[in-house]
This record gives structure tokens, sequence and C-alpha cells, in this order.
């Protein structure tokens, strides 16, 4: 799950500087491929550890437990929130170096973005990842339910990386960190108040 997820950053972001490197303006599509690449890798690695547990019967065991079911959505998104970071924050220096970028100095406002994008991504993807777990083709169903959600995320995501390592600042990432934080705040509140028929099902 997490070599699987690791791997697949690293050759979407080698190959992403294969193909923009000649580009006069290749930095401006360097986030777009960061991004790009922790999504593919998030989708990857959340569709592994959910149907997993589906294969395995783990769902019906934690049925049985005393406790809300949103608590254990929530547990789910914070481990997977832990996972993605963890990948993210080995692949960062390989992005650095690739796109010949200096993430030391603009890394205080780089990491609310990264943390607010992880979220929003393990919120959402573990919500649907538990939904299309249902299904037959559940590897093709959830990319094709999560990327179109993603969209605003990865929009405002990709700008807030641009204007970081640009070195903007802070007053320029409001809009970036709210949209952000309503689209972790929405994704949440759905996984907490529907997961116990998602879990049912």
């Amino acid at each position: 799950m997490f070599t699987g997820g690791l791997l697949l950053v690293f050759l979407t972001l080698v190959l992403g500087n294969l193909a923009f490197a000649r580009l006069a303006d290749h930095a401006a599509v360097a986030a777009g491929v960061l991004w790009i690449s922790f999504a593919f890798a998030g989708t990857l690695t959340l569709s592994r550890s959910l149907h997993r547990e589906r294969d395995r019967g783990t769902w019906e065991a934690l049925a049985l437990l005393p406790i809300d079911w949103g608590i254990v959505y929530l547990v789910k998104v914070a481990a997977n929130v832990f996972v993605l970071l963890l990948i993210e924050a080995i692949a960062l220096p390989l992005y650095a170096l690739l796109f010949d970028t200096d993430l030391l100095e603009p890394l205080l406002k780089l990491l609310p973005i990264l943390i607010l994008g992880t979220i929003g991504l393990a919120a959402s993807g573990t919500f649907l990842a538990a939904l299309s777990s249902h299904g037959r083709s559940r590897e093709i169903l959830l990319p094709l339910l999560l990327f179109p959600l993603l969209v605003p995320l990865l929009m405002m995501a990709i700008q807030g990386t641009e204007k970081a390592i640009a070195g903007l600042p802070s007053s320029d990432f409001v809009a970036e960190h709210v949209l952000l934080l309503a689209f972790d705040a929405i994704f949440l509140a759905i996984g907490w108040l529907t997961f116990d028929y998602v879990l049912s099902e």
C-alpha cells in the first residue's frame, strides 16, 4: 500500500519532468505535476487499504463494536492522512531536485496547503473508497467517482503551492486556505454522518 503509492508518486514526477523540462516556463506546471502525483498515489493507497479490509471481513467486525461508526470513519481518515503525508514528505525532495525548486524557504507557507489538501484527499477518498468497495469494478469505480470531486481541491492546492514557491506574502493565501478548509469540512461531515450506512451495506 505505502510502497505502491510512493513508487507511483516517483514515477509521475519523473515522467512530468521529462515531459515539461524543455518548456521555458516548466516551473509553472511543476505544482500541477506534484499534486497530480499525490492524487494518483492517494487513490491507489486508499483503494487498497479499504478494499483489503472489506475482503478480509474487517468491516463486519467493526460493525459489531459499540461505538459510533462516524468515529471509525475519522480514525480511518487520520490513518490515511498519516500515510499520505509520509509519502509526500519522502517525495518532496525528489520534486525539488527534478524541478530545480527551493522548498526550504517557502516550507512554512507550503505546509498548510499540503496538510489541508491531504486531509481533503483522505476525507473524500476514504468515504468514496468505502462506498465503491461494494461494486465488482471497484478498482475502476473509485477514480471515476473521486477525480471529478477533487477538481476544486486540486485547483486550490496547485494555486497555493505556486504562490508558496513564488514567495508571495501570507495574505495572498487566504482564498486557498478558506476553500480548502471548506472542502475538508464538507467531506468530513458527510463521512461522519453517513459512514454507518456505508458500513452497513
